[in-house]
């Protein structure tokens, strides 16, 4: 989309794989694999890819969630040629350079240990595989400390050749150039790979009465709590209504859970209900958390509100 008054160019490459195509007792492949696109190329080191964007007053970002990979380019609309030259060659012509897979693996596990030092973190972690048990869905994204320490250069390389190709990814591209200039220009366009397009279903079943799970920390002085159940498919046709549905439970100050658990009660600082909303599922969570002594009354409001009100 052309839009001629914005001074800045955007381009966004979505590639339908992710996280849940990731290697068994591999996890964190997709997200290793993204983020090493801009860690050296054919014709540029890491530190030279930077400085040739920085000196273009671009960025180029890449990441990784469950259902896809994205490749994220802006750049001023002067220079949005050159940038694109720079954008495609990360995308098409990474070359995964072992020493860049090492500092990357440290860094994933660098944040993977950090987040046992947070609560929150893993009471997020342990309620999507409890709720999906064995699918790639309950698996975190960055993987965990045994499955990133397996992942190889070979690994990440097949991974790519797997799966990054144009059949599978979707371009767009939003600010001031001429659309003339940059179907010509697109090397995307000439890029040519055997790639496979190939979805993981998910058989959720159902979930029968209550079910819990306690994951203990004795020197914990509050309690993190998540309750919730399968959610729905991001193409549900009710998405929007149930993103309505729950700001009005739990989005926000005014909702009814915050009214409710924290300024009634002041049983906690905060709460909030979510929708996850994936390719093939989703989940439904209530987060919060409270004085270890206030764990039972905080859950019996919640469910109470939860049955009780008429939304």
């Amino acid at each position: 989309m052309n839009y001629p008054k914005h001074p800045i160019v955007h381009f966004r490459f979505f590639l339908k794989k992710g996280a849940a195509s990731d290697l068994q007792e591999k996890e964190g492949l997709a997200k290793i694999t993204a983020s090493l696109l801009k860690k050296g190329t054919e014709n540029f080191s890491a530190l030279q890819l930077f400085d040739e964007i920085d000196l273009l007053g671009g960025e180029i970002g890449s990441s990784a969630n469950h259902d896809y990979s994205l490749v994220l380019g802006e750049f001023l609309s002067g220079n949005w040629e050159k940038g694109l030259e720079l954008y495609s060659e990360i995308i098409m012509q990474p070359v995964f350079d072992e020493q860049e897979v090492e500092r990357q693996k440290k860094k994933v596990l660098g944040e993977i240990i950090a987040r046992k030092d947070n609560p929150g973190a893993i009471a997020n972690l342990h309620f999507s595989r409890f709720l999906f048990k064995n699918h790639p869905y309950g698996r975190p994204v960055s993987g965990t400390e045994s499955s990133v320490k397996k992942i190889t250069r070979d690994d990440i390389q097949n991974f790519y050749r797997t799966y990054y190709s144009p059949e599978n990814a979707v371009f767009v591209a939003a600010g001031d150039f001429d659309e003339d200039t940059l179907l010509r220009n697109l090397n995307l366009a000439n890029w040519k790979v055997d790639a496979e397009d190939t979805q993981t279903e998910m058989n959720l079943t159902p979930i029968n009465g209550i079910n819990i799970l306690i994951v203990n920390k004795d020197d914990a002085s509050q309690t993190q709590i998540r309750l919730g159940n399968y959610g729905i498919k991001r193409k549900n046709e009710d998405y929007y209504a149930t993103r309505v549905l729950s700001n009005i439970l739990g989005g926000g100050f005014n909702s009814r859970l915050n009214n409710e658990v924290r300024v009634k009660r002041g049983l906690t600082y905060g709460i909030v209900s979510r929708f996850n909303t994936f390719l093939n599922a989703g989940e439904f969570a209530v987060t919060t958390f409270t004085k270890n002594e206030t764990v039972r009354e905080a859950i019996d409001i919640i469910r109470s509100e939860e049955h009780t009100s008429e939304l």
